[in-house]
């Protein structure tokens, strides 16, 4: 209003013709040189680091969505519109204050005309009945990201090295050397009846599973049951070097069973977010029964804290293993490329926790200036302005993954199941020492007592 009106030659009527000189019928594409009226514009802020850098490049892992926001209004203003960066600030986005039930944040400033144009942001419900969404449709990705566990944890690696139908032949065959045995008995003890030197039918069982397990064998005086004996370890070496060979492959092997948030929430990964707002208010608003069970199971400590942590220990506790960390990507990306080898980003994963990734610029509801900001966007966009700038302050967190061999010791999660089966034994063998110990006992009380006579 201070500098008064701009005068712009519409047509002239010459002959009885109108001779149209407008630029365009677009009012965005007329006056889209806007002579440095002031736009004052809010800006996010979670890491106080990011006031002193909105210009530069510096340390691109603090702060990146908001940083990328601020370099998007920057060149909108300086390169389309001609606009004066009137600029206002703000730590958190537009979220209900949980004390006041009231709004908080960017909101405020837009909805109480203190700002025109607001920062990057989700579009939700209750945010469109305030403020309007302009699409340049930049990405939010707000995922969880953890490193994927290994096969050990999450499946049983003693049966994993065959086919189930190897597994048949397997039994099938202990089966068979157990009646083939079983048969040269019978007929050694048939030969040798007169010495009767007869072998006990369970015993060659036990020697069919010895000799599968290769465990070694019950040694007969039998040719035949030698000869069998003989062929049978020979062919069972062989499976058995492949499946040794098999199991410790699997166990370097990383496991690719979580690729859903029911599957995270049944995993045994511990779950926690970026101490920030925005996963304040997604965390703990979702009323999905799945997100809201790993909320309630998983985010939420039962002395009701949150499992919130600074990007730095969030990405140490990812790093160490076993731990997903809900953050912008984007903000994460710097310092894992840095703290983790190269063969460890290959176990990295990504799961999203919110449906919608893509975050729009808003503005004041019935803005005037809004189709100016649309078209201003759409040739941002297509001149390569916003790829430019989201290369170079993403370019140094780009993670670069060389597959190799990165060998991890074992542990007792690996050899659990082993563990099992030898604790299963010595329970049913204790419980098999009580049963034979009470029977004795029993079968003793019942002998007959005789009174003693001199």
């Amino acid at each position: 209003m201070q500098r008064g009106l701009i005068s712009e030659e519409i047509a002239i009527w010459c002959n009885g013709v109108i001779d149209d000189r407008r630029a365009g019928r677009s009012v965005s594409v007329r006056r889209k040189n806007l002579h440095q009226l002031p736009l004052r514009t809010t800006l996010l802020y979670t890491d106080t680091f990011t006031l002193d850098h909105f210009d530069d490049y510096e340390n691109p892992q603090i702060d990146t969505p908001n940083r990328l926001s601020y370099l998007m209004i920057n060149s909108l203003y300086r390169i389309y519109l001609n606009a004066t960066f009137v600029k206002r600030y703000s730590t958190t986005w537009c979220y209900p204050n949980p004390k006041t039930g009231g709004l908080i944040g960017v909101c405020v400033d837009l909805i109480n005309n203190h700002s025109e144009v607001g920062a990057f942001m989700f579009i939700t419900t209750s945010r469109l009945k305030m403020m309007d969404f302009l699409p340049l449709g930049m990405e939010g990705t707000l995922s969880f990201i953890f490193k994927a566990p290994k096969l050990s944890i999450m499946n049983n690696i003693f049966e994993l090295p065959f086919d189930p139908n190897v597994w048949v032949c397997l039994f099938s065959l202990v089966f068979v050397l157990g009646v083939t045995f079983y048969l040269m008995t019978k007929l050694n003890d048939f030969k040798t009846r007169p010495l009767r030197n007869k072998d006990n039918s369970y015993d060659q069982v036990f020697n069919a599973v010895s000799i599968t397990l290769q465990q070694g064998s019950v040694v007969s005086k039998s040719g035949t049951q030698r000869a069998v004996v003989l062929v049978s370890v020979v062919g069972l070496l062989f499976l058995s070097v492949s499946y040794s060979a098999k199991i410790i492959s699997l166990i370097q092997t990383p496991s690719e069973q979580i690729n859903s948030l029911t599957e995270l929430l049944n995993s045994r990964l511990e779950v926690g977010g970026l101490d920030i707002p925005y996963n304040h208010f997604y965390l703990t608003t979702s009323t999905e029964p799945v997100r809201k069970a790993i909320y309630e199971q998983k985010i939420r400590l039962k002395n009701g804290s949150l499992n919130m942590f600074s990007l730095d220990e969030g990405v140490a506790r990812v790093k160490k293993g076993l731990f997903a960390l809900h953050v912008q990507i984007a903000a994460a990306e710097q310092l894992i490329s840095e703290t983790f080898d190269d063969t460890e980003k290959c176990y990295l994963r990504k799961l999203n926790f919110v449906d919608y990734t893509v975050i729009y610029l808003a503005v004041q509801r019935n803005f005037t200036l809004r189709e100016h900001f649309q078209v201003g966007l759409a040739k941002i966009r297509e001149c390569g302005v916003y790829t430019r700038e989201f290369i170079m302050i993403r370019l140094k967190a780009q993670l670069s993954c060389v597959k190799g061999t990165d060998f991890q010791p074992l542990s007792v999660v690996d050899v659990r199941f082993a563990m099992e089966v030898i604790g299963v034994g010595l329970l049913g063998t204790l419980l098999v020492l009580a049963a034979e110990v009470g029977w004795s006992r029993y079968q003793y009380n019942r002998l007959p007592v005789f009174e003693y006579v001199e």
